[in-house]
C-alpha cells in the first residue's frame, strides 16, 4: 500500500516541535504544519548505532577508521586556529564585541522573564545596525539550504525548550509584522544567532520581504522608534537569509511550502543570495505557497500569489527525494492542544 501523506497541525503559539536523535523521538509541544509521508505519528525511527567499542571492524576496517579519526583531528585544529567552530571568535570576527552581544541578549530577555508586557527596549541604532550586519555575514557564510543534525527544536518557545545553548533552535520565518515589538523579537533571534551561530538558525520568512513588510508594520514601527535608514539596513540583512533547512536529511523545513518548479534540492542550495523575494519562480513559492487537502496536483492560492498543493504532490516529493516529511509554517493553526490529523485517503477517513 502506497503511504498515505497527513497533515498534523497544532497552533503556533503553544509550544515546540522538537527532534531528538539520543532516543529517537521526536517530542511535539510546539509545531508548525507538518506533511507527513507516512500514517506513523513520528517515522524517524533509524536503528542506533552500536555503543562506541563495540563496532567490529577488521583490520582494514580499523586502519581506515584511525586515518579518518585523524583527519577530523587535525582539522579541528586548522579550525580552531582560524576560529571556526568557536563562538567568541566568530562573534569578534563579525565586529560585535561578545560583552557587547551578551549585554544585548540580557535586556531583552529579562523583559521576557519578567513579564513586563509590552514594555519596549530601547536598543541604539548603532547595536541594532551592528546586529544585522554581523548576521548578514554569517548567513552568507552559511548554505541557502541549511543541512541539520538532530537534535533540533523546529520554533518554540524559549520558557519551555530552554534558552540558547540549552537547546538547539530553528525558526520558520515571519519573525517582524505580527506585533508590536518586532524590533525586540528581531534583535534577539539574531543576536542569538551570532552568539551561536552552529546551533540557532533562522529561515527567511515571506515577511523578511521589503515589499511586505513595508505594508504590515515593521516599515512604521522601524521610523517611529528610528528611521527609514535602519529599516534598510534590516531589508539587506533578511536578503541574506537561507530559506531551507534539511534536518537529518529526511526533514525539509521551509517557511511556505513545495513549488511546481523544485525538482531537486540543489535548486535550493544555487539560489543567489542576496536577493530581493520575487514574485514568481521557486524562491517565491518556498515562502508562499500553501498545502490544500481538498485538491490534486498543483492550484491557484487565495493569496494572490504562488500556488497550492494536494497530497499527491507531497507524497510525489517526500518519495522522490527520500524524505519522511515537510514541515513548514505560513499559517496560524487555532487548536492549542491537541494535533488535528488530515488523512488524505478517504478510505482511512474513519480510522
Amino acid at each position: 500500500m502506497s503511504p498515505i501523506p497527513i497533515t498534523r497541525e497544532v497552533a503556533s503559539s503553544s509550544c515546540d516541535f522538537s527532534i531528538d536523535d539520543d532516543d529517537n523521538e521526536q517530542k511535539t509541544s510546539f509545531c508548525p504544519q507538518i506533511i507527513h509521508k507516512t500514517s506513523s505519528c513520528f517515522p524517524l525511527d533509524q536503528p542506533h548505532a552500536p555503543p562506541r567499542g563495540q563496532q567490529k571492524y577488521g583490520r582494514k576496517e580499523q586502519k581506515n577508521a584511525i586515518a579518518t579519526q585523524k583527519e577530523e583531528e587535525s582539522e579541528i585544529h586548522e579550525n580552531r586556529a582560524k576560529g571556526v567552530g568557536d563562538p567568541m571568535a566568530t562573534q569578534r570576527q563579525a565586529g560585535v564585541d561578545p560583552a557587547l552581544l551578551d549585554y544585548i541578549i540580557e535586556r531583552l530577555t529579562e523583559v521576557r522573564s519578567a513579564r513586563l508586557g509590552k514594555q519596549l527596549v530601547e536598543l541604539s541604532g548603532t547595536e541594532i545596525r551592528k546586529l544585522c550586519l554581523a548576521s548578514k555575514d554569517i548567513f552568507l557564510q552559511q548554505p541557502n539550504l541549511l543541512e541539520i543534525k538532530p537534535p533540533i527544536k523546529i520554533c518554540g518557545l524559549f520558557e519551555r525548550g530552554g534558552y540558547p545553548p540549552e537547546a538547539n533552535y530553528l525558526f520558520l520565518g515571519s519573525y517582524v509584522d505580527h506585533g508590536k515589538q518586532s524590533l525586540e523579537t528581531i534583535c534577539l533571534l539574531l543576536a542569538y544567532k551570532i552568539k551561536y551561530p552552529e546551533n540557532f538558525f533562522l529561515l527567511r520568512g515571506n515577511h523578511e520581504c521589503a515589499y511586505i513588510n513595508r505594508l504590515y508594520g515593521f516599515y512604521d514601527e522601524c521610523k517611529r522608534r528610528y528611521n527609514v535608514t535602519l529599516w534598510k539596513t534590516f531589508t539587506d540583512c533578511f536578503n541574506c537569509l537561507p530559506v531551507a533547512a534539511l534536518i537529518d536529511k529526511k526533514i525539509l523545513c521551509m517557511h511556505g511550502g513545495l513549488s511546481p518548479d523544485l525538482a531537486n534540492l540543489d535548486q535550493i542550495r544555487n539560489l543567489p543570495r542576496p536577493t530581493d523575494v520575487p514574485d514568481t519562480g521557486l524562491l517565491c513559492d518556498l515562502l508562499w505557497s500553501d498545502p490544500c487537502r481538498d485538491i490534486q496536483g498543483w492550484g491557484m492560492n487565495d493569496r494572490g500569489v504562488s500556488y497550492t498543493f494536494g497530497p499527491d504532490k507531497v507524497s510525489e516529493f517526500l518519495t522522490k527525494h527520500d524524505l519522511d516529511l515537510v514541515c513548514r509554517a505560513n499559517e496560524v493553526i487555532y487548536q492549542l492542544t491537541s494535533f488535528h490529523t488530515f488523512v488524505y485517503d478517504s478510505s482511512l477517513s474513519g480510522h
